[in-house]
């Protein structure tokens, strides 16, 4: 792999490259659309931890339930 193939096999390298030669309008909204992503990803990740979370939830309350009705008899 040459060294230019290198630079754009990553897509931060690419932005990186990207935002030395722009203008400084364009460099800000570089960094707004890169806070931007940023902030999707954790967005999306968070939704996953919480749909993770829910699950173990219901199972804990079937557990509870399942113990109470072996309790009872």
């Amino acid at each position: 792999m040459t060294p230019e193939e290198s630079m754009h096999a990553s897509g931060t390298a690419d932005t990186e490259q990207r935002v030395r030669r722009s203008t400084p309008g364009q460099k800000k909204y570089m960094e707004i659309k890169n806070k931007r992503k940023a902030q999707e990803n954790e967005r999306d990740m968070l939704q996953e931890i919480m749909a993770i979370l829910k699950a173990q939830t219901d199972i804990l309350m079937h557990l509870a339930d399942l113990q109470e009705k072996q309790l009872e008899g």
